[in-house]
């Protein structure tokens, strides 16, 4: 603690605090404080929760259906792929038996 905190302190242990402000709000708190109001419940009947429920299913449906459509295209490019690697692999395999018996003529 350096000299000037030492006798400010000192100097203004003596001095009560004196808050003006102390009953207003804060000078940087500009939202005002809420007060507790019951809130109302509004009541939703049984044929709106079906309808938004069903309307919830049908895009949950739709989704999935796009996601499983992904999956399987996903699905049928890697096996069209691994079919043509193994097409490619048997032509050089084939290739090679044909100058394999050239190569130590």
């Amino acid at each position: 603690m350096g000299k000037k905190n030492a006798t400010t302190q000192a100097v203004n242990e003596d001095k009560e605090i004196n808050h003006t402000r102390a009953n207003k709000p804060h000078f940087f708190n500009h939202k005002p404080k809420k007060t507790h109001q019951p809130t109302q419940a509004r009541e939703i009947r049984a044929q709106e929760t079906n309808s938004l429920l069903t309307e919830i299913l049908s895009e949950l449906k739709t989704k999935n259906k796009l996601k499983l459509e992904e999956q399987n295209a996903r699905k049928e490019k890697e096996e069209r792929k691994a079919k043509a690697d193994e097409e490619e692999k048997a032509r050089d395999e084939a290739r090679f038996e044909e100058v394999r018996y050239s190569m130590y003529i």
